[in-house]
């Protein structure tokens, strides 16, 4: 799981959900029960592998039990519910961002804020079933603290106020997102036909010039003949770097 700095010793802290308090090392473990072959750890490492083989669909208590050779019962002394484990799950899965590369200062923040919306992206092509997950709000856990750490520290030495870095953290973090649900359909799409990504793409295409004709959609048809739809160029690369080209001259 994901490292977690020791807690502050904080007197008014409120009482915390049983997942943000696994996920920061707060909650205390069961005093009884198979504790040298069960752990937290262990538990959302399974699940994460189950969910990378299978889809989320396949993740229950029951299923994460099987996987580990011990009855349901025995994971909730450690995980007392599903959201939990889901909650641990994505902690796990996202893992910590990147070390600043050398030269970062030099570089400037818009090569920083790009490695970081990468290193996002990777994640979700990695484990798409991240986006899946129901979005309720913030994760207040370790993984997501560094994060958002990692990309505010991007636009520390711009002119930015931090209304406004938290807007462009949140505009190339969802970003990130959309390509990543893209690519992960097409992944999708691949696997269940037993096709190739290329030829899953060539299908789609011959599907498109079949369809649209130019009377009734041309601007569509127009886009298509000049290779928009189907050609070498990258509309998600295109979406990342105008996305960035705002923030620069928004900064100016």
């Amino acid at each position: 799981m994901t490292e977690q700095p020791e807690p502050a010793d904080l007197p008014d802290l409120p009482d915390l959900p049983r997942g943000i308090a696994l996920a920061w090392g707060m909650a205390a473990s069961p005093q009884r029960g198979p504790k040298r072959e069960m752990s937290v750890e262990r538990i959302v490492e399974a699940a994460v592998a189950l969910a990378d083989r299978e889809g989320l669909g396949a993740v229950s208590m029951a299923a994460v039990a099987k996987a580990l050779g011990f009855t349901p019962m025995s994971l909730y002394r450690y995980v007392t519910a599903k959201d939990d484990l889901l909650l641990l799950m994505q902690e796990e899965a996202s893992g910590l961002p990147p070390l600043p590369e050398v030269g970062t200062a030099e570089r400037g923040w818009r090569e920083e804020a790009e490695r970081l919306y990468r290193a996002h992206l990777d994640i979700y092509l990695r484990h798409p079933w991240l986006l899946s997950l129901p979005i309720s709000g913030t994760p207040v856990t370790p993984g997501t603290a560094a994060w958002m750490d990692a990309y505010l520290a991007a636009f520390a030495d711009t002119p930015l106020d931090q209304d406004e870095r938290m807007g462009a953290m949140l505009a190339i973090m969802g970003q990130s997102r959309w390509f990543g649900t893209v690519a992960a359909g097409y992944a999708e799409a691949a696997r269940a036909s037993g096709l190739t990504l290329e030829e899953v793409g060539a299908q789609e295409a011959a599907l498109f010039r079949a369809l649209i004709d130019a009377d009734a959609y041309p601007h569509t048809r127009a886009a298509l003949d000049e290779g928009a739809i189907d050609g070498d160029g990258d509309p998600m690369v295109f979406g990342i770097e105008r996305l960035l080209d705002g923030i620069a001259a928004h900064i100016d």
